[in-house]
């Protein structure tokens, strides 16, 4: 616990009459550990003035706010106090539970983790900074009900309790997504290649319905990534990380005080790495390669106690290139392609935050954000070449030779104000609060794609959509006694989707033609609304559980094939009601967060694709459809506990049970020739009555962490995952499959050193399946897989000041 005494206070006047403008405080004294060691370099700050301990664990810090301090230590748990609390001994406790002073940042409410009616998993600076990963992928299989679909050089598509896009190509619709992936306020949903770990306070994954807070691209739940804030005083950290496949990342941060009242803060990372592929025909063991940076500035700017300025801008560039799948299958992972596949991210995005005094009984926060993405995805779509080809399947007097390319600009620009009761309404009975607020939002993305599209239809493409959001929301928070609780989330959401695409084919039946598709101009409007109730009951003081109702939504869309009729071009929105029973225990050493949810959909969007030409592999047509009713059901179970004083053990276990109806798709399109026209048919096929797609009925994780006193640690983990249908327009399955990853590291102080190894026992895993006709000369539907990372080994050393 935290036992704290003021050597020195210096109080010119009463403390409750302190105003901004006169406060002056000083305050020194000594933090220790738990076994009364002193702790050097701990950050002690509120709002305008900060400190750190010497080597002796002593500081001494004149503060010129009333505010909280904040007490940070990498490796133990966060501690904010208000000044007249202060005792001399700061006693930090080792980061080794989840404590209830861990806030969650992106709720309307900001309240800890144990007071989220919500399932959420949440993941602290202090656990990132004792594990390898450096980006959000590594991250995902601890994360219960949370899958996501490779296809990409970094996972941009995530489903939440089986609830989520699998790809996104040019022609398969507009840019509304089921998941949400946020970093500090940027959407950057559909895009998450961005999700780089470096200098990253905590990580939030909120599970189920999110639309009363993110909006329409929330409806299974969101992702949100949050970095560390300018501070009062000089802080930074550096950090190398040298790995198999010639894996190098090198990161650096540095901020403090620029004047007396603002500060600043910068990071940066630079990562490239082989890619684990070796391409055969191209003598090249980088086609698969990756070259990343990020560069993140952020200001605060605090004139007086109750104004403040944030600023943050993050520019990346991810120059990845794609070489991932080969017509064998094989496991040493080696690839045929002639041609260099891409799958590069450029992105600039900015995020500025006001809070502004009260007035009237609110305080409002205003918050602008708005990011441009440039984004090119390419492949070999054939994976082969002509010797391959001609060798082993005796192609011969043509060239079975195809490639993708597909050039995206995506602009996202969102305003928010949001005012919260400073004056809690009461009366003998209840205590309750309001929060209200407004949104808007304007997306765009042009695609330019050139390949054999459409089904063979079209060899360019040529499309714009632009998708405008307004919504209205609103919070009410009301305590019955000191145990009970109600909150009320509602919004009001208007939502116009607006499309424009041109086609052309410049190439069909081994003539050059030059051949305008239909163009498709058309604009769908629609209305949502949102709700969340939940009740809290707190039991005593190590255990509480809530219960909610929430109702979601997701906006419907424009299917892309030119030559749909009418009643195919829409689909519809989606809806889903989700009833969830949770709890959470904090007692001794013992963690346990728990959920059951029971979610019932209406309308679920189901994304299926159709080969048309069996010696085409590129001649795919995209269409999402609605299938009427489906069920999401199951549990995620966290649990931790301290066996010993230096022996941790965590587990966290998903269960997840789905369901769908069936439903009818186009695949083609048959011409119908009568005595007075012809016309186009549409030809259906049937899916669904199963289980959905990227829905393992399981997943868990096993996580044991050993502490020596010395400074040395160990940590086993063991990620194990069910299998799960590749996709809704055919029956192929992965295999389940378990990986074990192991890291001995030493920290002492500021420094850490890790030596790490993922996937150990180097099992071969599928992240994407695809379902069709490759091969030559026969072309026999066949599943194709793309495989995980191998074994992989490094080092990681990081050092805090």
């Amino acid at each position: 616990m935290l036992y704290l005494h003021t050597a020195k206070c210096k109080i010119p006047f009463i403390f409750s009459l302190f105003s901004t403008f006169i406060f002056s405080l000083t305050i020194s004294g000594k933090v220790t550990d738990e076994n009364g060691n002193p702790i050097s370099n701990v950050n002690i700050y509120s709002v305008f003035s900060g400190t750190t301990t010497d080597d002796n664990g002593n500081y001494n810090l004149k503060l010129e706010d009333s505010n909280e301090i904040t007490i940070s230590h990498i490796g133990f748990e966060e501690i904010q106090i208000h000044p007249k609390n202060l005792n001399e001994i700061i006693i930090l406790k080792k980061s080794t539970l989840l404590g209830k002073n861990v806030n969650v940042n992106s709720s309307l409410n900001k309240i800890d983790l144990y007071n989220t009616p919500s399932s959420v998993s949440l993941i602290t600076s202090n656990e990132l900074s004792i594990k390898p990963n450096n980006h959000f992928e590594g991250l995902i299989g601890q994360i219960t009900n949370l899958n996501y679909t490779s296809g990409t050089s970094r996972p941009r598509y995530f489903q939440i309790r089986g609830i989520g896009e699998r790809s996104h190509y040019a022609g398969e619709g507009p840019p509304n997504y089921s998941v949400g992936f946020l970093i500090d306020g940027i959407d950057f949903s559909g895009i998450g290649m961005t999700g780089h770990l470096f200098d990253v306070k905590q990580i939030e994954v909120f599970k189920g319905p999110q639309s009363t807070v993110f909006g329409p691209n929330a409806v299974a739940g969101s992702i949100n990534i949050t970095t560390n804030k300018p501070t009062p005083f000089y802080t930074g950290k550096m950090e190398t990380i040298f790995s198999s496949d010639n894996g190098k990342t090198f990161s650096g941060a540095i901020g403090g005080p620029i004047l007396k009242t603002l500060f600043f803060r910068l990071s940066g990372t630079k990562h490239s790495q082989n890619g684990f592929r070796e391409n055969v025909f191209l003598n090249k063991d980088d086609t698969n390669g990756k070259n990343e940076s990020f560069i993140r500035s952020k200001l605060l700017w605090q004139p007086i106690n109750d104004i403040s300025v944030s600023y943050t801008n993050l520019k990346s560039n991810l120059d990845n290139k794609y070489d991932a799948w080969a017509p064998d299958n094989n496991e040493n992972l080696i690839t045929y392609s002639n041609k260099q596949g891409k799958d590069s991210q450029k992105s600039s995005s900015n995020a500025l935050k006001i809070n502004l005094p009260e007035i009237m009984g609110f305080t409002s926060e205003y918050k602008f954000t708005n990011s441009t993405n440039d984004l090119v995805h390419s492949y070999d779509s054939d994976w082969g070449n002509d010797s391959l080809w001609l060798n082993e399947y005796g192609v011969e007097g043509w060239s079975y030779d195809y490639f993708d390319k597909i050039n995206r600009t995506k602009n996202t620009k969102s305003n928010e104000l949001t005012f919260y009761s400073t004056d809690i309404i009461s009366n003998p009975i209840l205590k309750s609060s309001i929060i209200a607020g407004i949104y808007t939002s304007i997306i765009t993305q042009d695609d330019s794609a050139i390949g054999y599209l459409f089904g063979g239809d079209a060899t360019s493409l040529e499309s714009n959509f632009k998708i405008k959001n307004t919504a209205f929301y609103g919070n009410f928070n009301s305590k019955y006694s000191d145990n009970w609780e109600i909150n009320l989330n509602a919004r009001s959401e208007n939502h116009t989707t607006i499309y424009l695409g041109t086609s052309e084919n410049f190439y069909n039946n081994y003539y050059y033609l030059d051949v305008n598709l239909p163009e498709i101009d058309t604009t769908k409007l629609e209305k949502f609304f949102g709700l969340n109730i939940s009740i809290k009951n707190q039991i005593n003081e190590n255990f509480q559980w809530y219960s909610s109702y929430s109702k979601g939504y997701k906006a419907g869309g424009i299917n892309q094939y030119p030559y749909l009729s009418p009643e195919s071009r829409f689909f519809d929105s989606e809806f889903n009601i989700n009833m969830e029973l949770g709890g959470r225990l904090s007692w001794k050493k013992i963690n346990l967060i728990f959920a059951i949810f029971n979610m019932k959909r209406t309308d679920l969007q189901v994304q299926v694709s159709s080969q048309q030409f069996e010696d085409d592999p590129s001649s795919f047509t995209y269409y999402t459809s609605n299938a009427g009713k489906g069920t999401n059901n199951g549990f995620e179970l966290e649990f931790g506990v301290n066996i010993f004083s230096n022996v941790k053990l965590n587990y966290s276990f998903g269960y997840l049970n789905t369901h769908v109806e069936e439903f009818s798709y186009p695949v083609s399109l048959d011409t119908v020739v009568t005595a007075e026209t012809s016309y186009y048919e549409e030809i259906y096929e049937f899916a669904g009555n199963r289980e959905l797609a990227m829905a393992p009925k399981f997943n868990s994780s096993l996580n044991i962490h050993y502490t020596h006193n010395s400074g040395l640690f160990v940590n086993g983990n063991i990620i194990s995952k069910d299998k799960y249908y590749f996709s809704d327009s055919h029956d192929q399955m992965s295999n389940q499959y378990s990986i074990l990853n192991l890291d001995l590291g030493y920290r002492k102080n500021n420094l850490t050193i890790l030596l790490w190894s993922k996937n150990i026992t180097d099992k071969r895993y599928a992240v994407r399946g695809f379902y069709f006709g490759l091969e030559p000369p026969n072309y026999e539907d066949k599943l194709y897989l793309s495989y995980g990372n191998p074994q992989e080994i490094g080092i990681k050393v990081s050092y805090q000041f």
